[in-house]
């Protein structure tokens, strides 16, 4: 089932980062299959380019691994922060417990899932974060600001 959210323009730039190729090309797949109007989706195996990928074009939403080899996802995060503060990001996980889903909602992750990958509860999470960025873009860019 494809959603269309209505009052977002252009697509949502969606990044899909994990060391394990096979996750990202699913992940991918799985979020242009569900949203193919509302998403411009990328993905990388190595998180060393986000950093040149999110300063170069608009990151909205990133869905990443939370251990990764060379850069950690709490690393990752703070740098798609710094680049952009409105980029929602999730965080993937093969070891899930209760200190590192609070550290991670501590340093602003904006949610927390465990792998393997329950793909609906993904398509949610994104669903939900769409919504949010289409308010966003209506709060910030569509009405006029107030002058006082």
């Amino acid at each position: 089932m494809s959603v269309n959210l209505p009052g977002i323009e252009p697509k949502l730039g969606t990044l899909v980062v994990d060391d394990d190729i096979s996750i990202v090309k699913l992940v991918q797949a799985t979020l242009i299959r569900q949203f193919p109007e509302l998403m411009d989706v990328s993905g990388t195996d190595d998180p060393g380019y986000v950093w040149g990928m999110a300063a170069s074009r608009k990151v909205d939403i990133c869905v990443t691994d939370m251990n990764m080899p060379t850069i950690n996802g709490f690393k990752l995060l703070k740098q798609l922060k710094d680049i952009n503060p409105l980029t929602q990001v999730i965080f993937l996980t093969a070891h899930p417990t209760f200190e590192a889903a609070q550290s991670a909602f501590t340093m602003g992750v904006d949610d927390f899932l465990a792998k393997p990958i329950d793909l609906n509860m993904l398509c949610e999470s994104i669903r939900f974060m769409a919504n949010r960025a289409a308010r966003w873009q209506t709060e910030l860019i569509h009405e006029p600001s107030a002058v006082g």
